[in-house]
């Protein structure tokens, strides 16, 4: 397979197609529901003093609307600067850019990071930035259809780590 560089206008007509789709979803069906074990571990990671962060491949616009949606932009905001999005670092993920800046940010050395991932190339970028990846789709009440869990199984398998 043949890869090449996208060029900005092939970025930035993509970013509108995105944000347009985006915002159509979100007025038919609202902003995503927040996972509550998610939410439980961020807050109890606060109420023990630890540092925590963000990193996210989503847009900032729309990280940080729907961290206020669920309640949560008291812990991760602007002004903490704590949000890392895939705009903000060289690569995205699976690269482990998002990581290491957020590490960065909290003023932590990634090998003492816990990262709490739900998609596998965010798990493969937490391992390979030195974090302790834990794949929060296994928690009890982590809202996952079966078939998430057959393919996250497939993908286990398949990690060399």
């Amino acid at each position: 397979m043949h890869r090449c560089e996208a060029d900005e206008a092939f970025v930035d007509k993509f970013l509108e197609a995105k944000i347009k789709a985006h915002a159509v979803r979100e007025a038919a069906a609202g902003p995503p529901p927040p996972v509550h074990c998610v939410v439980a571990l961020a807050r109890a990671a606060v109420a023990r003093g630890l540092p925590v962060a963000i990193g996210t491949s989503g847009l900032r616009q729309h990280v940080e609307a729907h961290l206020k949606h669920c309640g949560l932009d008291d812990l991760f905001n602007s002004d903490k600067n704590n949000i890392v999005c895939a705009a903000d670092v060289p690569r995205g993920k699976p690269y482990p850019d998002i990581y290491i800046e957020a590490a960065r940010r909290i003023k932590v050395d990634p090998s003492r990071c816990r990262a709490y991932e739900d998609g596998e190339s965010g798990l493969v970028a937490a391992h390979r930035a030195g974090c302790h990846a834990i794949d929060v789709t296994w928690m009890d009440e982590y809202p996952a259809v079966a078939g998430l869990r057959v393919v996250k199984t497939r993908d286990e398998a398949k990690r060399s780590w």
